[in-house]
């Protein structure tokens, strides 16, 4: 995702498909536009998902992999290269996993001495949250673990670098997918305690 004051005159399927995709002049994309509810379009290519808003653009991968969340990026960064003159605030990297109630790590992690006071008060338990940021090149890693009420847990990884500095918005799109992917599994593993065998790909943008 990138925040910006984008020009949505320029960031028509057909601008979307030169400016960001690299397509020749007039190769078909596909269009997706809502129907029973108020929202941007969305163009699809190639397995990735390009959704433009006023405020922000939002480009994610079809399939969860780190490869095609590689592929994302690259797509993300070209808007930048190409629209010069948009005024940018931000970028981020979200990379979200499910885990089943199982993994005692994140019950230990997420799990509060003080919910005892609520229960006296006769207030039941709907879910239950950590959230820690870390700094990372320059930027930071936001760290969210949520337990549901249906015993699965979310975690979400968001690498958002804020700046008005267009090359340092370009430069965190750049960072090698590889690195992203060694410190995901540092903090999967490390931190909240969980292997890969614990947790799967949710949803990667």
């Amino acid at each position: 995702m990138i925040v910006a004051r984008w020009n949505r005159a320029i960031l028509t399927p057909s601008g979307i498909a030169r400016r960001l995709f690299g397509l020749d002049r007039g190769t078909p994309v596909e269009v997706r536009v809502p129907v029973d509810h108020y929202g941007p379009y969305q163009i699809k290519h190639g397995g990735i998902v390009v959704i433009p808003a006023d405020d922000r653009l939002i480009v994610q991968p079809d399939a969860a992999t780190f490869a095609e969340l590689e592929r994302a990026k690259l797509v993300a960064a070209r808007s930048i290269n190409s629209l010069p003159e948009t005024p940018f605030t931000a970028a981020g990297i979200n990379i979200r996993y499910r885990a089943t109630a199982s993994v005692g790590a994140l019950l230990e992690i997420t799990s509060q001495t003080t919910d005892s006071r609520l229960s006296d008060a006769g207030l039941s338990i709907a879910a239950r949250s950590l959230r820690r940021a870390v700094e990372w090149k320059g930027g930071r890693i936001n760290i969210d673990v949520e337990s549901q009420p249906d015993s699965f847990f979310t975690i979400q990884l968001n690498f958002d670098r804020t700046s008005e500095d267009k090359d340092a918005i370009r430069s965190w799109l750049e960072v090698p997918i590889d690195e992203i992917q060694c410190i995901t599994n540092n903090i999967m593993e490390r931190y909240i305690g969980a292997s890969q065998e614990d947790y799967c790909d949710d949803e990667t943008d």
